[in-house]
């Protein structure tokens, strides 16, 4: 009688009272991110339309090292995270692996390295985003505004985080908007390029003499290498493994899919600037916005 008091004091029923705590149900994460919620997620992350006037300052030569850091950086990296993120889909991509591998101190080291780059690295992002926002405005004097620039970080920074509170069934609309927003300078960019080379020919000579690079080779390694960076940050998706449908399929087939989108808008958008614009004209510009400038201003 004293037990049947308790259990109806508790709220619980027998079957429930007699099930060990280790079996009883935990709260788990929502899925919702499919295939192509995951390819515009690693398009956002890694594409930097920086890198593109920056590239097409070097000329024709700029096409092969694209090339070699796809083929020298990229795959080896999209052959490692697909391999971990088929074996081990768990949440926290990199630090549950090296947490796993090395121990708790490891993983720890690895979250913390990858918190405190993020902590810099997007508020920078942000600025660069900022400038390039006022563009089609007509508004260039308030890039140097920091009252802007402040605004616009945290106000894009508050506004991300309120909208993943709900989770990814609501925040992946926003990577889906990213990857549009990345997708529109780099069609413009070749669609004009190409009517450039309709109308006038091409401003760079593509020859294979002029793929090779003319620098000294520690010159052209020290801008190679930067070019590797344009290329990292698809392991983001593997941070989320447990949100993901079907995680050892999808997240491998979005490296995969998201690289070759990656590679094509880097490789086709720098070659376009150089078809319409010669290097020469990019030598003390360096931003996106200035590219298109030039490329439209050739038309």
């Amino acid at each position: 009688m004293h037990r049947d008091f308790n259990l109806a004091a508790s709220g619980r029923s027998e079957k429930e009272s007699a099930t060990p705590m280790n079996q009883r149900r935990t709260p788990a994460l929502i899925t919702s991110l499919t295939l192509w919620d995951v390819v515009a997620m690693n398009i956002v992350a890694v594409v930097g339309l920086r890198w593109i006037s920056r590239s097409a300052r070097i000329g024709a030569p700029s096409v092969t090292l694209w090339i070699l850091a796809c083929l020298l950086f990229f795959v080896p990296l999209a052959a490692v995270l697909a391999e971990l993120s088929s074996r081990h889909p768990e949440q926290g991509g990199i630090y549950a692996w090296a947490r796993r591998a090395f121990g708790p101190l490891h993983g720890f080291v690895c979250g913390w390295c990858m918190w405190v780059n993020n902590l810099f690295y997007f508020p920078s992002l942000l600025l660069f985003a900022a400038a390039n926002a006022l563009i089609p405005f007509g508004a260039d004097s308030l890039a140097d505004s920091r009252l802007y620039s402040v605004t616009f970080v945290l106000g894009f920074l508050w506004a991300t985080t309120f909208l993943n509170i709900f989770g990814f069934s609501a925040g992946k609309w926003l990577q889906h908007l990213g990857a549009v927003a990345t997708w529109i300078p780099a069609a413009i960019l070749v669609g004009c390029g190409a009517i450039a080379f309709a109308t006038f020919g091409s401003a760079t000579s593509f020859a294979p003499a002029e793929l090779v690079p003319r620098e000294n080779f520690w010159d052209s390694m020290s801008f190679w290498s930067s070019l590797c960076f344009a290329f990292s940050g698809f392991e983001i998706s593997s941070m989320v493994g447990q949100e993901v449908y079907n995680p050892r399929k999808t997240i491998p087939r979005s490296i995969v899919l998201s690289g070759i989108a990656i590679t094509a808008i880097y490789i086709l958008s720098s070659a376009s600037v150089l078809v319409a614009v010669p290097a020469s004209e990019l030598a003390e510009r360096s931003g996106i916005a200035d590219a298109v400038e030039l490329v439209g201003g050739r038309l």
